[in-house]
C-alpha cells in the first residue's frame, strides 16, 4: 500500500473532522447545543434517506439490466474472479446500462447489496483486459468502503448548510425589531456568514477525499488483476477521449447520469486533446509525461476525480511493483 496515498487520506479526514469540531465548537459557543443538534440530526436523516434510495435512482436513471440477462453475461465471470483474488465475502451483482456513454461504477447498500455497472459504450471501446482492470477499480471501490466513508462525511458540510440557512433567516426576521436590527440578529447572521463559509471549506475537503479514493481504486486494481496498471492506464485514456466526445453533443448535463459525477471512472465534463498519430500505448506515455498546468491544478482541486495524466503516472508508477 502506497505511504503517501495512506497519509493523504488521513491528512484530508483529520482535517475535515477537526475543521467540523473547531467551527462546531464556535457556534455552540454562541448558540447553545439545542440548534447545533437539530442541525445534525436533519442532516443525518437526509444523508440516511439519500443514501436508501440512491440505488433505487440509479437504477432508473441508467436503466440497469443484469448481466446474466444480456448478451454480456461473461462480465459476472470476471467479477466473481475479482471477488475472490479482492477477498470479498460476497460477489457483486453485476449489471448492464445501454448508453453511450462510456463508464462504470459501483454502488449499492446494506440493503439491496453492492453491484457493479458497466455500460455498453465502454464495451464497445474496450478489450477484455481493459475491462477487467476496470472492473478491479470498481471493486477496489467496494472492497475499501468507501461509498460509506463518502456517505458519513457528506453530513459535515450539510450540517453548516443548514445551520446557514436557519441563522440567515432567524436573523434576517427575527433579529428586526420596530425597524431596527438588535444585536442578536446581528449575531446570527454572523454565524449565517461563517457557516456558509464552513460549508464551502468542508466540500472541498470531500473533493479532496473523492480523489484519493480513486487512486486507491486504481492500485487496488493494479494489485489484483493480471497487467492492471498498464491495462487501467489504457482504460482511463480511451474512456476520456470517448466521453468528451460524447458530452459535448449533451446539452443538458445537469440532468440523467451525469447528474452522478462521483459515479463517473473519470470526470466526464473534462476537455481532452484527442492524439494525431500512434497508439494507445503512445497516448498513454505522453500524457504521463505532460505537464500540469496552474489552470488544470486549480479546476482539479473541483473535482471529484484527479487528472488523468496523473492517475496514468501513478498506474505507471506501479507496473512491476
Amino acid at each position: 500500500m502506497s505511504v503517501r496515498l495512506w497519509f493523504s487520506m488521513t491528512t484530508a479526514l483529520a482535517l475535515t473532522i477537526a475543521l467540523t469540531s473547531l467551527g462546531i465548537f464556535l457556534i455552540s459557543k454562541l448558540l447553545g447545543g439545542l440548534s447545533i443538534l437539530t442541525a445534525v440530526i436533519i442532516a443525518v436523516a437526509m444523508i440516511i434517506f439519500q443514501w436508501l434510495i440512491a440505488p433505487s435512482i440509479i437504477n432508473l436513471m441508467y436503466d440497469l439490466k443484469p448481466a446474466r440477462e444480456t448478451s454480456y453475461a461473461w462480465l459476472e465471470d470476471i467479477v466473481a474472479d475479482i471477488a475472490r483474488k479482492s477477498g470479498l465475502k460476497k460477489v457483486p451483482r453485476v449489471y448492464v446500462a445501454f448508453t453511450d456513454i462510456a463508464n462504470a461504477f459501483a454502488f449499492g447498500n446494506i440493503f439491496v447489496g453492492k453491484k457493479v455497472a458497466v455500460t455498453t459504450g465502454l464495451l464497445r471501446i474496450l478489450n477484455p483486459d481493459e475491462v477487467k482492470a476496470v472492473l478491479g477499480h470498481e471493486l477496489g471501490h467496494i472492497k475499501h468502503r468507501d461509498v460509506e466513508i463518502m456517505m458519513a462525511l457528506s453530513v459535515l458540510p450539510a450540517i453548516f448548510y443548514l445551520i446557514a440557512r436557519w441563522a440567515y433567516y432567524s436573523g434576517l426576521f427575527g433579529g428586526i425589531r420596530s425597524g431596527e436590527r438588535d444585536s442578536s440578529g446581528l449575531v446570527l447572521l454572523a454565524i449565517a456568514a461563517f457557516s456558509v463559509v464552513m460549508y464551502y471549506i468542508l466540500s472541498l475537503f470531500m473533493l479532496w477525499v473523492s480523489r484519493v479514493r480513486e487512486y486507491f481504486a486504481d492500485l487496488h486494481s493494479a494489485d489484483v488483476v493480471e497487467n492492471g496498471s498498464i491495462n487501467l492506464a489504457r482504460a482511463l485514456a480511451k474512456l476520456e477521449l470517448a466521453n468528451s466526445k460524447i458530452i459535448g453533443k449533451i446539452r443538458d448535463i445537469g440532468t440523467g447520469p451525469l447528474a452522478f459525477k462521483a459515479l463517473m471512472i473519470s470526470d466526464p465534463e473534462r476537455k481532452v486533446s484527442a492524439p494525431l498519430y500512434g497508439s494507445i500505448d503512445e497516448y498513454i506515455y505522453s500524457l504521463a509525461n505532460k505537464r500540469i498546468s496552474l489552470r488544470e491544478r486549480i479546476a482539479e482541486i473541483l473535482s471529484t476525480h484527479p487528472l488523468t495524466p496523473k492517475r496514468i503516472r501513478f498506474l505507471l508508477s506501479r507496473r512491476g511493483s
